[in-house]
């Protein structure tokens, strides 16, 4: 029997991927945007070709590498829970970053929207340029990441607890490339008991649902 943190990261992997998460590879993040663009482009072009041919127009080549730049910005600045909430604009053009479940069966055409969401799962996620130091694993929604996972296994004579001081005083905050820096939340799952917390220095919530 496997009792190692890599055979558990296998496994949440297993029951994303099997739920219909893709499987990315490291080296689809970008430190510097702190975005897998691959799929974040993917979303864009299947669901607002229109908005994004507009802004072609304005930036020509330019236009992948000042519309990053633009998100990156506006996540900074906003938080990303507003930007999916609400979206951003860039020379006229407004884009949407994620669709939600419509509320009716009303608007097939928001129903389709929602069914081009990208949920996607990628481990040891490389995020320090100083010493590579990577995440355990990350979840990403429309190549934003929304989740980082630290993995731990009593077995091994580790806990949640070793997970929590990781994130409060293994990161070092004046490093902007961490997915971790403008999460969602972050979770330390310790094998066979699950724990949550929502971002660093906070109070500490426990939950006792299963991760499958």
């Amino acid at each position: 029997m496997d009792i190692s943190e890599k055979s558990f990261e296998a496994h949440i992997e297993t029951v994303l991927t099997a739920s219909g998460y893709r499987k990315r590879e490291p080296k689809n993040y970008n430190a510097e945007s702190c975005m897998d663009e691959e799929m974040l482009f993917e979303f864009i072009y299947a669901t607002q070709p229109k908005e994004w041919e507009k802004l072609k127009e304005q930036h020509g080549e330019e236009v992948k590498s000042k519309f990053v730049y633009r998100l990156k910005t506006e996540i900074e600045s906003r938080g990303i829970l507003d930007v999916f909430r609400k979206g951003f604009a860039d020379y006229g053009s407004r884009f949407n970053l994620v669709y939600f479940a419509p509320e009716s069966t009303l608007n097939p055409e928001h129903a389709l929207l929602h069914q081009n969401n990208i949920f996607s799962i990628m481990r040891q996620v490389k995020f320090s340029k100083k010493d590579g130091k990577s995440l355990d694993t990350v979840i990403f929604l429309n190549g934003l990441p929304i989740s980082t996972l630290e993995l731990k296994n009593y077995l091994t004579g580790q806990n949640v607890q070793d997970a929590i001081k990781q994130y409060r005083y293994d990161r070092d905050p004046r490093e902007s490339t961490e997915p971790d820096s403008n999460i969602l939340f972050n979770t330390a799952p310790e094998a066979e008991r699950p724990r949550q917390f929502h971002g660093l220095h906070t109070n500490l919530q426990a939950f006792s649902r299963s991760i499958a």
